[in-house]
């Protein structure tokens, strides 16, 4: 072989090489393509639903459904239920005065969930979703350190997070993993009908 065709062989094995290490150098992500940003209206619920007042400042963002005193609709949980990353849950809280609580499924039984600078990752994949990073809520409000942390989750466990993460004091980063038990419906709307206002917190 000559030296030229050696040079060119070299050269190509050195580009396949590096194109290698430069795909392995890429982060994976998971995207979420279903859940919306904001819940729909539903101005006069049936019978099957439940209406409840929100309470907390969890969820609180820039979407008006999530500030305190609107009138949440839940579907309540029923046999074969299946719930899956981005849902908004309605569950019980280990706080008796305060016994139920909403917030978003981040984690789902068996996956391994990882929040690193306050970024989410699952099972080693970053969370590309609008709810993936604590700074997307409130115009990039922050804790004031970062969250880091790291947990597998059990069996028939969810990991919750409220929108607002600071004001998530139900959520999985303080509570650890929620019990599927504990979940008893799904948030699928909003009445549209606010009649309380928060003033957004100032981080």
């Amino acid at each position: 072989m000559s030296t030229k065709k050696q040079a060119v062989l070299m050269l190509g094995l050195f580009l396949l090489l590096l194109t290698g290490c430069t795909a392995k150098v890429e982060e994976e992500t998971l995207s979420d393509p279903y859940t919306p940003y904001e819940l729909p209206i539903i101005n006069k619920p049936n019978e099957d639903l439940l209406v409840v007042p929100l309470l907390s400042d969890g969820m609180l963002r820039d979407a008006e459904q999530y500030y305190a005193g609107s009138q949440l609709v839940i579907e309540p949980k029923y046999e074969g239920h299946t719930y899956r990353r981005g849902d908004v849950v309605y569950f019980k809280t280990p706080d008796k005065n305060n016994g139920s609580d909403i917030a978003r499924i981040i984690g789902l039984p068996g996956e391994i969930v990882r929040i690193q600078q306050s970024q989410i990752y699952i099972n080693g994949m970053r969370l590309d979703a609008f709810y993936g990073q604590e700074s997307f809520a409130l115009q990039g409000a922050k804790s004031p350190d970062p969250v880091n942390m790291e947990l597998t989750l059990p069996e028939e466990h969810y990991f919750l997070l409220g929108d607002l993460w600071w004001k998530s004091f139900n959520s999985s980063i303080v509570q650890g993993p929620v019990p599927e038990s504990a979940i008893q419906g799904q948030v699928v709307a909003w009445t549209g009908r606010n009649q309380v206002r928060t003033v957004h917190p100032q981080r």
